[in-house]
């Protein structure tokens, strides 16, 4: 079998080239022609794209930020990774905008600084908040083992 390569404005087109368009078609490997988006036309050549990984990891980052999680299933995750309870970081959230934005949203959104801001004060990474929002459960961390000592640590890492 025999794969083509439709280019236009030497760029590798994800579709059949319609008789309107004025493409150019070359024939191919199946790799490239199957992961086209990985590919140039260097205007003699069809070479890997340079800016390829850095597309794909801004595409992955602006995937990600649209994912969401119900209240639930990101209090389950705070429980289950560090016994920490909605009133919990409720009590340490002192702002009025913030605190009725946590308390009424049906949902929480990756891409909210408001994520950001507490997971940051609960000692989460960018990378472990994304983590949550991919696999509805945070990253492995240091255990705390009772609600007494999680409050402490709560209130401390909220109002630092």
């Amino acid at each position: 079998m025999k794969y083509f390569a439709h280019i236009k404005n030497e760029k590798l087109m994800d579709i059949t080239c319609a008789k309107y368009l004025s493409c150019t078609n070359i024939e191919v490997t199946k790799e490239i022609y199957e992961n086209r988006e990985k590919y140039m036309f260097d205007g003699k050549n069809i070479v890997i794209d340079p800016d390829y990984e850095k597309k794909q990891k801004q595409s992955e980052k602006e995937r990600i930020q649209t994912l969401s999680l119900t209240k639930r299933e990101v209090f389950l995750a705070l429980y289950e990774a560090k016994k920490i309870t909605p009133d919990m970081v409720k009590s340490q959230i002192s702002d009025p905008k913030q605190l009725i934005e946590f308390e009424y949203a049906n949902e929480y959104f990756r891409g909210n600084p408001l994520i950001d801001l507490i997971g940051e004060k609960l000692g989460y990474t960018s990378e472990d908040l994304d983590y949550l929002f991919k696999n509805k459960e945070l990253p492995n961390k240091e255990e705390i083992s009772t609600t007494e000592e999680t409050s402490d640590v709560v209130k401390e890492a909220l109002n630092s």
